[in-house]
């Protein structure tokens, strides 16, 4: 379902309707997910499962100290194709935003700006990839119906690597051939300049931190010249399960290690990990092996978590009760 503004006379051009990142996502939305779910459901705490975004997302919001009473209500973070650092990313796209500086000279542009979020936010940059699916088909696939043939020379375009950087899809071993035109009518989906920006700084700078509105901006927004990390290492406590793909360009075999390094350094922190072989970013949520790759794995460790933390919270009522 497509975000809608609630505002009558909403203009798609005004660039304070824009201005986030994932910073914003991780101080407003996720927050407030989670308490409406906790508030609608009346239970003490939640199972948070997410995808690359959205892993970004719980990583940051919960090592936030105004969130630590919120995090300590999620018993397990589960993250798939977990995304914190992306210095080391093999994207093509990644890299080309991050270390080609005219990018984002552009993308500052005020008319760019405007462009860049009416066609990235309002489906009309999805209505123009949907219209170039029949296109994308022929040339990387030889038809968007066809059966996969190991014989056919398109499939080395697909394996090779390129709709992964452009779309983030996987390569056709995991991956439904008939399903293609509804993947690529939502991928990729909405988001802001700002956004694309912030992981652009993301992958030059190799480091887990806020959005950088440059020395000025940093100090009036910040408090300090250089846009504050957001503290892992001091912070997050969140109980996490870290399950990536091996084959993931965007949530790099490197950059998942130094993630998965800081937080083993907490005892409890760090439930558990698991690289799953021939993985590509987005084959979490479009594999057609996940009911066996992927779903008896995450099922064991969100009910392995949810019981512990009834027997927790039980042996703290019944202490109580002792009083």
């Amino acid at each position: 379902m497509e975000h809608r503004d609630l505002r009558e006379g909403f203009d798609a051009w005004d660039e304070e309707f824009w201005d986030f990142s994932w910073d914003e996502m991780a101080a407003f939305d996720l927050p407030a997910e989670i308490r409406y779910i906790l508030d609608a459901t009346g239970s003490e705490t939640l199972s948070y499962v997410s995808h690359s975004q959205g892993t970004t997302q719980g990583f940051a919001a919960f090592s936030l100290p105004e969130f630590a009473d919120l995090a300590r209500r999620v018993n397990v973070h589960i993250a798939l194709a977990p995304v914190a650092f992306v210095g080391n990313t093999e994207s093509l796209l990644f890299q080309a935003a991050g270390h080609l500086d005219v990018l984002r000279v552009l993308a500052a542009n005020p008319l760019i700006k405007s462009f860049g979020n009416t066609f990235l936010g309002t489906g009309v940059g999805a209505d123009f990839v949907r219209s170039l699916v029949p296109s994308i088909c022929g040339i990387f696939l030889g038809g968007c119906d066809a059966e996969k043939d190991r014989r056919d020379a398109h499939n080395a375009l697909f394996d090779g690597g390129l709709p992964g950087d452009l779309f983030g899809l996987p390569d056709m071993q995991h991956l439904n051939q008939s399903r293609i035109p509804v993947y690529l009518s939502h991928l990729p989906e909405g988001t802001s300049v700002k956004n694309l920006i912030h992981w652009s700084q993301a992958v030059k700078s190799s480091k887990f931190r806020k959005y950088d509105y440059g020395r000025s901006g940093n100090l009036a927004r910040h408090g300090s010249a250089d846009p504050p990390e957001y503290d892992l290492r001091g912070n997050y406590r969140v109980p996490t399960v870290l399950v990536s793909g091996s084959k993931d360009p965007i949530a790099n075999r490197r950059d998942v290690r130094r993630l998965l390094r800081i937080l083993s350094e907490h005892p409890g922190v760090l439930l558990g990990s698991r690289e799953l072989p021939q993985y590509d970013h987005n084959d979490f949520t479009l594999s057609t092996n996940g009911e066996v790759a992927l779903f008896p794995y995450l099922t064991n460790k969100l009910r392995g978590e949810a019981c512990s933390k009834v027997v927790e919270e039980e042996e703290e009522e019944e202490a109580e009760e002792r009083g």
